[in-house]
């Protein structure tokens, strides 16, 4: 028979901060390092300035999310900041009380110019003994997710007061060995910014190919604004009264509506929506150049047979946001079938004139996200009509050099996604071998 201790923690008295079960279920902490308590090194930071005061100057604020930390947000007048706003050093933390339990906490260093922060945020800093980098470590760690979840409060709004936070252990070593943690930690964190830096290198690196391979000399006529443009004939795609833009290549211009037996998009209906059926694809599922279904929707299956007649994606096809994020295509690849959406176009390619990689890696460029951006309509969302993606100008090589530059440009990319696959290695490993040291 199972011992009832093995379901019940012993609390200490003196360790009693908060009748509350879920503050005390979190691990207890094994490490080779003192043990302490955050309220006996952290100090909050309550100062405010009357930015309202100078109504004619502009003040730079911060934001903190889960993705960057603490980042530089925005610049606001005076006049339009109604409360006053907390001072942020570098070196200090600051964190949003009912966004921390999902990673919405960061360290203002050198690199954030803004100074500025919401009264509703939590500002808070280090004292000497403990180091703001390695506390800003011990914040990514696994360990410190639990914590701050066990030590929220509110039934509906799970928050993190200052009180709360301070009660949280983590273990400290001396400073000259969180020096040398923080040292492993960044040469780490700077071989996977490295591997993103190159990453970043090649992927601008193919627009140049492009326009060299291409034979693109000059593909935007300057939009000065002079009443008149003067553009040459062999350069004149369509007969409107907007020509400011134009391409010169070696090869000839052809429209997409040219060397695509199909372009369309996909039902203007709202449907409905279930959890098992058919897949439904919008412009959300387009992110990166690539189709993700982490987050798909799905449709009745007579629904999808009723939208097919109009709309199928076949193998090979384009499927292009026109909505939202506009201008980001990726190939179809699914072998099952599946429906789209209004706020995604299909384009299917004339194999006898143009192959679908090599579209897909045109739209995917500068050349026609400048042309897609020119017919851009709509204040709030941004909406591609058909009628610009149609009219989108792509100069032709023969299909065997289209198959050339369609094979370097994937070696490309190939290259890419193995750097930023490493540099995410990297990044992984950095947090796991700062948790074996610290936690064991």
């Amino acid at each position: 028979m199972e011992s009832i201790f093995e379901f019940l923690r012993l609390i200490q008295s003196k360790d009693l901060f908060f009748w509350d079960v879920k503050t005390h279920s979190c691990k207890s902490i094994s490490s080779q390092f003192v043990v302490i308590k955050l309220k006996d090194y952290l100090v909050e930071q309550n100062k405010k300035e009357k930015l309202f005061k100078y109504p004619d100057k502009y003040f730079k604020i911060l934001g903190v999310n889960n993705q960057n930390g603490l980042f530089d947000a925005y610049e606001e007048q005076g006049k339009n900041i109604n409360q006053p706003y907390k001072k942020v050093e570098n070196g200090w933390f600051a964190y949003n009380p009912y966004r921390v339990n999902v990673g919405s906490i960061g360290l203002k260093s050198a690199q954030q110019n803004n100074e500025y922060i919401s009264p509703a945020y939590v500002v808070f800093s280090c004292k000497e003994a403990l180091l703001p980098d390695y506390l800003n470590i011990i914040i990514k760690t696994k360990f410190f997710n639990e914590a701050i979840k066990a030590n929220t409060t509110g039934s509906v709004r799970q928050t993190l007061g200052f009180n709360n936070l301070c009660n949280i252990r983590i273990p400290l070593p001396s400073i000259e060995r969180q020096k040398e943690l923080v040292a492993q930690y960044n040469a780490l964190l700077n071989l996977a910014k490295d591997r993103e830096n190159q990453a970043d290198a090649i992927e601008q690196s193919i627009d140049d190919y492009l326009m060299t391979e291409l034979g693109i000399e000059d593909n935007l006529i300057s939009t000065n604004k002079n009443l008149f443009q003067t553009v040459e004939y062999k350069n004149l795609s369509k007969w409107v009264l907007d020509a400011s833009y134009s391409i010169s290549s070696k090869y000839k211009i052809f429209s997409f509506d040219e060397v695509c037996s199909k372009i369309t998009d996909g039902t203007h209906q709202t449907p409905e929506y279930v959890s098992q059926g058919t897949t439904f694809l919008s412009a959300k599922d387009v992110t990166s150049q690539e189709l993700s279904l982490k987050n798909v929707k799905y449709i009745p299956e007579y629904l999808h047979n009723q939208l097919k007649a109009r709309c199928l994606p076949q193998k090979d096809d384009i499927l292009l946001a026109k909505n939202g994020t506009t201008g980001v295509a990726a190939l179809f690849t699914l072998d099952y079938e599946v429906s789209i959406y209004v706020s995604l176009a299909l384009l299917r390619c004339n194999l006898q004139l143009i192959l679908p990689k090599f579209l897909l890696y045109y739209i995917n460029s500068k050349f026609a996200k400048e042309q897609f951006d020119k017919g851009l309509i709509g204040v709030g969302v941004p909406n591609l009509h058909l009628s610009v993606i149609k009219n989108t100008l792509i100069p032709l090589p023969p299909l065997d050099v289209q198959n050339q530059i369609v094979e370097e440009i994937t070696l490309r990319k190939e290259q890419i996604k193995n750097l930023r696959e490493e540099s995410e290695k990297l990044r992984l490993q950095a947090i796991s071998n700062f948790e074996k040291e610290v936690f064991n």
